[in-house]
């Protein structure tokens, strides 16, 4: 199925929402009911071709400094692709989700080598 005009607006929006705006917003502002709004930003943002979309898009500045961070350099291609997907999922600006995952990835290690100290493990 291809993008109608209303999905590529939502989709357009959906980027330019700031962090603070509801992604029923971007529903909104691309010509959709008012009705039941939020299940069609859940309904839209789960449709595959969408996604393509918004992970194509170019990157917000705050989204390339937050990129930047230390505990970035080592993702892979799967964690970057993560990142998109788990902040549509969770309605999470990209900073956010990669400071969750950045710090998900320090506690991981940090519990590891606790373990590891302890002759727990590999």
């Amino acid at each position: 199925m291809e993008l109608n005009r209303k999905m590529l607006a939502f989709a357009h929006e959906y980027v330019n929402l700031k962090p603070d705006e509801p992604r029923k917003l971007a529903v909104l502002r691309a010509g959709y009911s008012n009705k039941g709004a939020d299940v069609t930003a859940t309904r839209l943002l789960k449709n595959t071709k969408i996604q393509e979309f918004i992970a194509k898009r170019k990157l917000k500045t705050s989204e390339k400094e937050a990129f930047k961070d230390r505990g970035v350099a080592d993702f892979s291609i799967a964690h970057l692709e993560e990142v998109i997907i788990r902040s549509l999922l969770h309605d999470k600006t990209i900073p956010q989700t990669i400071k969750e995952m950045v710090d998900h990835k320090k506690k991981f290690n940090e519990s590891f080598a606790e373990k590891k100290s302890l002759g727990i493990g590999i």
